[in-house]
Formats: C-alpha cells, sequence, structure tokens
C-alpha cells in the first residue's frame, strides 16, 4: 500500500492511471482517512475502507474519471459520517446499489479485461445509459424500464446503436447476477426483451479487374507514400485495414517471408501467421523505408486507408450496376472471387482470409494451418494482381 505527501487533484489522479508499476496497489490519499485509490490501465477505482467490530472492510465508491473528483469526495464525506453514526455502508450499499454503481462495477471486473477496446463500452454506457436509468436501484429496474431505454434509442438513434446498447446491458445483467447483485430467484428483463436488429451491412460489392487498375494507378501520391504502400499492401495481402494499419515491425518476419497477425487485432482473437509475396515483401520494404523510425507499419488515422480507396471509387465514378462505390473490405470479395477464378482451393482461400475453416466436433481435432499451401497462393496471387494492372495499362495503351 502506498501513500502520498500532496494532495489529490485531477493533475494527481491522471497521472496514476495507466502506471505499470502502481497497478491494483491501494494508493491512500493523505488528507481523507480511509480513501484509497487503485489504478488501472484506464481508470482510477476510489475505494472506502474502514473497521467494524475489530473486521477490516471496504467500499467501493465508483471509478475515477468517469466519477468527478468532487464526487468521489463528497461520497467519502457521506461514508464517513454514516460510520460515525453507527451505520455499516457496505451492508447499505450492498441493498441499494444503483445501476451506474452495478455498471462500473462490471465494467472494472469484466469489460477491462476481456474487450479490446473497453472505454467505448464505457463511452456508450456514458451516453445512452447513465443519465436514463442508471440513477434506478439495479434490483428494482424492471423490464418496462429496459423496454423504454431501447425504444427512446431507436426512435432518437438508430436500430444499430440500439442493438450495442442492449447487448452491453444483457452482459452487464447476466455477469453481476452471477456476482449476487441480484436474488438467485430474480429475474433478468433483458432475458425477455426481445434484442433489437441492426442494419447489416451486405458484403456483395465486386470490384472488377478495371477498376483496381484504375485504384492501383490513383493510388500513386509522393505527398502519402506511407498510405499509398500500405493500400496496394491491402490488395496483395488480402488483409483486413486494422491488420496492416495497427501492425507492428516486431510482426515482420524478413527471413521467412511472414506477417504475425497477433490476437488484438484478428477478428477472432487468434493469433495467425500469414506468409507473404515477394510482391508483398517488397512493398514492406519500401514502407520500411518511409515510416521503419515508428512501432508500427502505418499508424496513420484508422481510418485513413479506407478514406483513401473510398475517395477515389467516389471521385472517379466507380460503380457497379446497383450504383454503389466500394470500399477496403471489398477488396478481401476481389481476392477471394478471383482467387477462384484462376483454380485456387477454397480452404486456402478462407484461410489465407482468416476465416473460420473448421466448425463443430471437427474443429477440436483440425490443427494443420495450411502454411506451405497459403504461401504458394499468396505467390500466385500477387502475379495475378501484377497481371491485371499490366494488362490493363497495355489495353488502354493500344485504345490510345
Amino acid at each position: 500500500m502506498k501513500n502520498l505527501s500532496a494532495n489529490y487533484t485531477i493533475k494527481t489522479l491522471n497521472s496514476l492511471i495507466g502506471n505499470e508499476s502502481l497497478i491494483q496497489k491501494k494508493i491512500a490519499d493523505p488528507n481523507r482517512r480511509g480513501l484509497y485509490f487503485q489504478p488501472s490501465k484506464n481508470s482510477l477505482t476510489a475505494i472506502f475502507r474502514s473497521q467494524k467490530d475489530g473486521m477490516n472492510f471496504q467500499v467501493k465508491i465508483g471509478s475515477y474519471p468517469f466519477m468527478s473528483l468532487h464526487e468521489i469526495y463528497s461520497s467519502w464525506t457521506e461514508l464517513r459520517q454514516k460510520i460515525d453514526n453507527g451505520i455499516d455502508p457496505q451492508k447499505e450499499k450492498e441493498l441499494s446499489s444503483d445501476l451506474n454503481f452495478v455498471f462500473e462495477d462490471f465494467y472494472n471486473d469484466y469489460i477491462v479485461h476481456n474487450r479490446k477496446h473497453p472505454t467505448a463500452v464505457m463511452n456508450i454506457y456514458n451516453c445512452h445509459v447513465r443519465n436514463k436509468i442508471g440513477h434506478l436501484r439495479f434490483d428494482q429496474i424492471t423490464l418496462i424500464e429496459c423496454r423504454d431505454l431501447i425504444d427512446s434509442i431507436k426512435k432518437n438513434r438508430s436500430n444499430r446503436t440500439a442493438e450495442t446498447v442492449y447487448s452491453i446491458l444483457k452482459q452487464c445483467f447476466l455477469h453481476q447476477h452471477a456476482r449476487g447483485y441480484l436474488e438467485p430467484q430474480a429475474t433478468n428483463p433483458f432475458l425477455i426483451l426481445k434484442k433489437p436488429t441492426g442494419y447489416k451491412t451486405i458484403r456483395d460489392r465486386l470490384i472488377t479487374d478495371e477498376e483496381l487498375n484504375i485504384l492501383w494507378k490513383k493510388l500513386h501520391n509522393k505527398r502519402e507514400p506511407v498510405t499509398e504502400l500500405a493500400c496496394k499492401l491491402l490488395i496483395h495481402t488480402a488483409c483486413r485495414v486494422n491488420e496492416i494499419n495497427n501492425n507492428t515491425w516486431d510482426n515482420v518476419d524478413w527471413e521467412n517471408k511472414s506477417l504475425i497477425i497477433p490476437k488484438e487485432l484478428d477478428k477472432e482473437s487468434t493469433k495467425r501467421l500469414k506468409p507473404l509475396s515477394d510482391q508483398s515483401m517488397y512493398l514492406l520494404d519500401q514502407l520500411r523505408k518511409h515510416n521503419g523510425n515508428e512501432e508500427k507499419l502505418v499508424g496513420v488515422d484508422r481510418n485513413a486507408l479506407g478514406k483513401k480507396i473510398a475517395r477515389i471509387s467516389k471521385s472517379h465514378n466507380l460503380l457497379d450496376d446497383k450504383g454503389r462505390h466500394f470500399h477496403a473490405h471489398d477488396l478481401r470479395s476481389y481476392f477471394s472471387t478471383n482467387a477462384r477464378k484462376i483454380g485456387l482451393d477454397t480452404t486456402i482461400i478462407e484461410s489465407y482470409l482468416s476465416h473460420v475453416t473448421e466448425r463443430g466436433a471437427s474443429a477440436n481435432y483440425a490443427f494443420y494451418d495450411y502454411q506451405d499451401e497459403k504461401r504458394e497462393l499468396a505467390c500466385k496471387w500477387s502475379n495475378y494482381v501484377d497481371s491485371v494492372v499490366t494488362n490493363q495499362t497495355k489495353k488502354q495503351l493500344k485504345i490510345i
């Protein structure tokens, strides 16, 4: 347990967040007896500790910055007064926990450890739930309040937002019910409430060879060489944008010509080894000359690559028969479709796309990762891309 000699300020508290040497340690407030702060990667848990009948106990006040410093100090004052008046704040808190308190506990106990972007979950809660039903006692929230909340979000926002809020709150109720915040026989309203249906994106926009050729040429930009090279890597590797944009140089195996996709970047949260062609390795080598001093391969704004590709599609009026432009993710559909067209094995294609190739009981016994086959596929695919770009350019020259 640590102590600081100076009074706490917002600046002091912010300096504790994410400090690896202090994570999960309880740091006492020097001027408020019984008040402690426990740092984590994204927040500080405010805890009140005291003694009753010779036994130590603690009560969680809340999480900073989701709860302001003023609110934390006010809660500490109330708890001290209750102790002086002979009231057990621990039992009282258990009996009167509101949704805000229960959700913050759920956030620190589960979300922080199991979500790639935990702060996004808290932001959604703060925006759509905290000031609407967050003040209600957790054990008194009924189907009516939950239904009205979801309906209001659907009316003022969208079905997709409502679906996200529904999923987060359902997970919270299930998790906290199991931890004893509700009586065992209590009803979880989100097990009764029907899940709202969000808008589903249909990935059926197919890029043509002519469109790929235009995209390839228009990607050339001396002012944005990193973006150009990253987009061309997407074409050659069929990676998701995040798998290139946020990957690091440590994950490039230059000797074995492979790219490691860490589990935190993979959609299925599985670490993958992706063999690369000579063309892809050349693009990485060029990218290293421009961005090699950075930790990440690209590391630009996460939307920069997608915006670049969509901008080219729109500015050159590249529409399909339904009037739709193409986007970065459609490059994966282009790969999947044309790799089949040139006779490559569908199982290897799916594996190279980092899709699940085995399901059910067979998935428990299938450990072969197709590395040799995927390396051959990568080479054939890059040769195909080169032939499309070269042939299309030759055709245009003949017409001229």
